[in-house]
């Protein structure tokens, strides 16, 4: 958070111009200029629109920089507990099916579908098979082992 105006003066901009390469000179030419001008001003000056003018000192009275706020896209609905739940249900049972764990989870609090729990099982790599049946040896195999 910026508290006075000098902070906000000295505060650098290379990003405010988006996609272009200014030098630090212009950046801190620019930053010490919102202090003294008006957006309108900035924008006759600088060609930049007005709105992102506006924007990017809201961005520095805000948060002290106007960089990009990171992000790490949509939020999990399986969290890393939720998860857990799950391996620890398949490793105890590896025939139960998507839509038991999908009631287990709501019973804990995580209200998600049985398809949502298939998706999480086909990214952390599980693959649900059963074991090929394999016919029993006959009496004349077992003989021809042994020998």
């Amino acid at each position: 958070m910026i508290s006075s105006a000098n902070e906000l003066a000295t505060t650098s901009l290379v990003s405010f111009i988006p996609n272009s390469s200014i030098s630090k000179e212009t950046s801190t030419t620019i930053s010490k200029s919102i202090c003294v001008h008006s957006a309108k001003e900035l924008y006759a000056r600088t060609g930049i629109p007005r709105s992102t003018i506006y924007d990017n000192i809201k961005r520095l009275k805000v948060r002290g920089n106007v960089d990009h706020a990171r992000r790490n896209g949509r939020p999990k609905k399986i969290s890393n507990v939720a998860s857990r739940a799950i391996e620890k249900q398949i490793k105890k049972d590896s025939s139960i099916s998507t839509r038991t764990l999908a009631a287990y989870l709501s019973s804990i609090g995580n209200d998600v579908s049985y398809r949502t729990i298939r998706r999480h099982l086909a990214i952390i790599g599980y693959v649900k098979n059963v074991p090929q049946k394999t016919p029993m040896l006959i009496n004349n195999q077992k003989r021809k082992r042994v020998e």
